[in-house]
């Protein structure tokens, strides 16, 4: 069986660095990747590609507070479906890629 890695993607931590504080990036990145990483997501479905897009929906919906970040989380382990529709990136599967240019 393979190892799953729960590393984020430089795309993901450049997000956390542009919406958080300092004094927060480091529990938002424990936050990101022990609740929303790909070995939360590979239980869910048999494919790992939508966890940046998953990641990036969370840090989008937190507005960079920490307690809007744990409501996505919540969402995410409710129905991760409605949290990329809530996010705007339900359609399209580069839109996290243009709202991180943004």
């Amino acid at each position: 069986m393979t190892e799953i890695s729960d590393e984020l993607s430089p795309l993901v931590i450049l997000q956390i660095a542009k919406i958080f504080p300092i004094l927060v990036s480091d529990d938002v990145t424990r936050l990101l990747m022990d609740e929303c990483g790909k070995s939360k997501l590979y239980r869910k479905m048999d494919w790992s590609d939508l966890t940046e897009r998953v990641q990036c929906a969370v840090l989008k919906l937190s507005e960079g507070d920490v307690g809007k970040l744990n409501v996505a989380i919540d969402l995410y382990k409710e129905n991760w479906k409605q949290l990329l529709r809530k996010a705007d990136f339900g359609m399209d599967e580069n839109a996290h890629r243009v709202w991180a240019e943004g």
